[in-house]
């Protein structure tokens, strides 16, 4: 995304997490899983996972679904999202 590592680390985190929890709330694979460190290839350490499930795990379940069937979250719909943490 053309920012530093750290930088995009703190640009990012609050708005990845809103996607993230999100996609939990709607029992979705969570999104903020394949947003990574180009150097690690692993997202940062707050990542949103369900339950039992690994980054590995969740990395793969995003990739499998079909995101064509849903329709895109309004702003609103994520600052409830945000509200509710």
């Amino acid at each position: 995304m053309g920012y530093d590592s750290r930088k995009a680390g703190i640009t990012l985190a609050r708005q990845l997490g809103i996607v993230g929890e999100y996609c939990k709330a709607n029992d979705l694979p969570p999104l903020n899983t394949i947003v990574v460190n180009k150097s690690t290839g692993m997202p940062g350490s707050e990542v949103v996972l369900r339950d039992g499930r690994t980054v590995k795990q969740e990395q793969a379940a995003v990739m499998r679904e079909d995101w064509s069937g849903y329709r895109v979250p309004t702003t609103g719909t994520f600052r409830k999202v945000l509200e509710a943490l």
